[in-house]
């Protein structure tokens, strides 16, 4: 699913990333059920949002305040209110059901994140068995975010070196 004509959001101000790079690996099939968190700029959101519209359901997780605020802004702009279900979260509490989750994505603050294990057990209490997590950061973070993903509980189903200076990590939830 590439052919998005879509401009393409930062990860981060003056750290561009190109998303259709990884929207062409990402698994996304109709009906899906899709997140990302840390939502606020809509780096996957806006054009998983775009591809599924109308034909499966994606949630944009960020926490209250300004973050929030900005997110709601960027879903208003794109024409995807209502096709984007934005979810306010309480630090590493994502309020959704145990295993609703197909696909989550988390770009660019896993190494910033305080506590970032406990942001991935409940990506893990969401995700579906079998579904991925997607995990994009830069790359002097590899060895440590491998590390906390493995002791989640998640399986390294592949790594891609598709972003320059970043990592990108496809962790699944074992069907256990």
């Amino acid at each position: 699913m590439s052919e998005t004509g879509m401009e393409k959001p930062d990860l981060e101000e003056g750290q561009s990333i190109d998303v259709a790079d990884l929207l062409e690996r990402l698994p996304l099939a109709h009906g899906m059920i899709f997140a990302e968190i840390f939502a606020k700029r809509g780096f996957s959101t806006i054009p998983v949002a775009r591809l599924l519209q109308g034909t499966g359901t994606v949630f944009a997780l960020e926490e209250q305040g300004e973050d929030l605020s900005e997110m709601r802004s960027s879903l208003d702009s794109e024409g995807l209110t209502g096709w984007v279900i934005p979810v306010e979260c309480k630090g590493s509490s994502f309020p959704m059901p145990d295993t609703s989750v197909d696909l989550v994505t988390w770009a660019g603050s896993f190494g910033t994140t305080e506590g970032p294990s406990e942001y991935l057990k409940e990506v893990y209490r969401i995700l579906r068995p079998q579904g991925l997590l997607v995990l994009v950061d830069e790359l002097d973070g590899l060895t440590d975010a491998k590390d906390v993903a493995t002791a989640a509980g998640f399986d390294l189903a592949e790594e891609w070196a598709i972003f320059e200076g970043h990592y990108t990590l496809v962790l699944q939830r074992p069907s256990n």
